[in-house]
């Protein structure tokens, strides 16, 4: 099916509504109203707030930075990356079936999960509430029950081990999602996502009517609002999925977890078939056109935290709004700068690093044992075409045009004040014509993706790399370049008014069929990266028992010195 999406404007607005003045929507004061309820919220101080040892959080947050350029992680996901990790390798003995923990007890792993997080920096010391932590063991409670009593059995020929990993990797991502949520509420992010999802779905069309069910429209364009209106992914996407289709898995999952656990398997099945659904690319497209329209109405809302009610009055001039619209773009084009420069220098460190260690540890031991020698000029090769290929694919991104804020102020207003006509995002499902004109732009795609390799693969010969390594080098190359494509498209994110010119054609040509090669590398390495579990928890532990140790002896010591009186 290919899609065919079309703005229907039905009437443009008249001279009064350009005027002063101007009614605000409906739909936008309901979200002003929500969003004083937000800010009302948001300043109530933390009742009983958790202190940690400011010096033995420092040690914790320096070793936190160096994971962080080691399994370099974007900016939105580090938080919650922290907290699954600190699960898995809290669990780590019901996933291996060995008591390097004996048993789990989620009164127990409460409150140290939550003083860890606070004490590495992820959470401010001081802000959240010990009140939490009864929250945070229902949560652990939950999810423990889920681990012990679940069966991942939907194909009976795979790998047990790999499959166990997998189901316990999926249900650790979504409680990370779920134990986030507890100790800092999204409101804010969830309140956009909600309100861009019921003003998308409502105005999407389909051709031919009810071709797909309204409950299917609703939830690929909530899912298409998650990747980008926020760029999330799969995990959170899915805990909210579940919050939707399961509304007491947070308030009362007693009367719901049997059931659940008991059928777990097809929900985990069902949850990732939505994920993928073949009309997600559809939803997608729409989404991605206007989430920046979307952004800028949640900034423009944040500038008004200290003063809510001023909101209203504000924005009925036209004139204010567009200087509003001006100041929150032109502070998150200026951010959108900095976070691609970071994701360049982070993303490369993080590559330099793992073939650095790769090298060493892996390559080299194998070559001299194969192929017998390893020079000082492959070695440098080895790692340094990796690294410069990374940064210089992520230089080469481009920021919007100076013609794009125009659609913005445009997009926003029709959003903000009432309007005479509704848009409507035609999307037309017609069947795919051209079959033989597409099966020849897919042989010339994959010619296209293998004559690219096998360029990387030349390169790598002619440095004298050792052949042992040179296959790992060239898959290595496929998964930069979609680590670095998925970097691009997060820089898109202010883009309306799309102005492609002749050597990003150039550059879709060339590393889109590489990308897709390298993202199925990437997904097959998750599915069979069973020592990553193991391996991270060997890493952390030590640790995090030394900064422990040290906050406990502070901690003695104060408590004697207190006496010196």
């Amino acid at each position: 099916m290919t899609p065919i999406i079309t703005d229907v404007k039905k009437e443009a607005e008249t001279e009064d509504n350009r005027a002063k003045g101007v009614e605000l929507s409906k739909s936008f004061k309901s979200l002003i109203l929500e969003y004083k309820e937000i800010v009302e919220n948001e300043q109530k101080p933390a009742i009983s707030p958790i202190h940690v040892d400011e010096l033995a959080s420092r040690i914790a947050v320096f070793y936190e930075r160096i994971r962080r350029i080691i399994d370099w992680k974007e900016e939105h996901l580090i938080r919650r990356f922290a907290i699954e990790r600190v699960l898995k390798r809290s669990m780590l003995s019901q996933i291996s079936g060995i008591s390097i923990i004996s048993g789990l007890n989620a009164a127990k792993m409460a409150e140290p999960l939550v003083m860890e997080l606070i004490r590495n920096g992820y959470f401010g010391n001081a802000k959240i509430s010990k009140l939490k932590i009864p929250f945070v063991q229902k949560a652990l409670e939950k999810y423990i029950y889920i681990l012990r009593n679940g069966s991942p059995t939907r194909n009976p020929f795979s790998f047990r081990i790999k499959r166990k990993v997998q189901f316990y990797n999926w249900i650790l991502s979504i409680a990370a999602c779920e134990i986030e949520e507890i100790l800092d509420p999204p409101f804010f992010d969830s309140l956009l996502i909600n309100f861009m999802t019921y003003r998308i779905n409502e105005r999407i069309n389909i051709l031919p009517e009810n071709a797909i069910a309204s409950d299917k429209k609703f939830y690929q364009t909530y899912i298409a609002v998650h990747r980008t209106l926020f760029n999330f992914e799969p995990a959170i996407i899915t805990y909210h999925l579940i919050r939707g289709k399961y509304p007491q898995w947070t308030n009362e999952p007693e009367n719901l977890i049997e059931e659940f656990t008991k059928n777990i398997d097809q929900i985990w099945h069902d949850l990732e078939k939505e994920l993928v659904d073949k009309y997600s690319g559809h939803f997608y497209k729409i989404c991605e056109q206007y989430d920046t329209v979307y952004l800028v109405i949640g900034d423009i809302l944040k500038g008004f935290k200290d003063n809510p009610n001023d909101i209203e009055e504000t924005l009925k001039d036209r004139t204010k709004l567009k200087s509003r619209i001006q100041e929150v773009y032109d502070e998150r084009l200026s951010t959108l700068r900095k976070r691609v420069y970071r994701s360049a220098v982070y993303s490369t460190l993080s590559i330099f690093l793992a073939g650095a260690v790769s090298l060493f540890i892996i390559e080299v031991p194998i070559a001299k044992l194969v192929y017998g020698s390893f020079s000082l000029l492959a070695i440098l090769v080895d790692i340094l075409i990796p690294t410069i290929f990374m940064f210089v694919l992520v230089s080469l991104i481009r920021l919007p045009s100076k013609k794009n804020f125009d659609r913005v102020v445009e997009e926003v207003s029709k959003i903000v004040y009432e309007t005479s006509g509704t848009d409507m995002y035609e999307v037309m499902l017609v069947k795919q014509k051209g079959l033989f004109k597409n099966c020849i732009f897919g042989i010339v795609f994959l010619l296209i993706g293998g004559l690219s390799l096998g360029l990387m693969y030349w390169l790598f010969k002619l440095a004298n790399i050792p052949w042992t390594s040179i296959y790992i080098d060239t898959i290595n190359i496929a998964v930069i370049v979609f680590a670095a494509y998925v970097i691009r498209q997060r820089a898109r994110e202010m883009t309306v008014e799309d102005s492609s010119n002749f050597l990003e054609f150039i550059i879709d040509v060339l590393s889109i069929p590489i990308a897709k090669i390298g993202q199925w590398f990437a997904v097959k390495w998750q599915e069979y990266n069973f020592v990553s579990v193991f391996f991270t928890a060997l890493i952390d532990i030590p640790i995090v028992k030394i900064v422990q140790i040290f906050e406990e002896w502070r901690t003695f010591l104060k408590e004697r010195r207190s006496g010196l009186h």
